[in-house]
């Protein structure tokens, strides 16, 4: 007994396999941006710490060459205070990068989430 493929069942499977193909570009490409945003979110930590390290390495010899306890107690004072200024500021900057980052690795899906929310609203309502 053979037995045809109702049309709105055929094209409704149409549009998820058409859906489907959009949601893998769409998830691949939000791979791909959170690559390039993970490695340079990555890159801008390694060079705080290594800067962190070198600024330690130089207060620590300026405190070890000071003439008098106080001498070394104000460079230690500055140094301490710089260090937490830049480490807050650069925490700061990688946090905005990393919240504008996930912004951007989420559009692909929101656009087709958006896309697909318009025509389902469309279809429905032209019935």
């Amino acid at each position: 007994m053979a037995t045809t493929a109702n049309p709105d069942l055929k094209k409704g499977m149409e549009d998820m396999k058409q859906h489907h193909a959009a949601s893998l570009s769409a998830i691949h490409e939000s791979g791909k941006t959170l690559h390039k945003g993970m490695t340079d979110i990555h890159q801008t930590i390694s060079e705080h710490i290594a800067d962190s390290f070198n600024s330690t390495m130089e207060a620590m010899k300026s405190m070890f060459s000071a003439k008098t306890p106080q001498e070394a107690a104000a460079i230690h004072k500055e140094w301490l205070q710089g260090s937490v200024k830049n480490h807050m500021d650069k925490t700061t900057q990688i946090s905005q990068k990393t919240a504008a980052l996930f912004k951007e690795v989420s559009q692909p899906m929101h656009d087709l989430s958006k896309q697909a929310t318009k025509e389902a609203t469309e279809k429905t309502f032209k019935q």
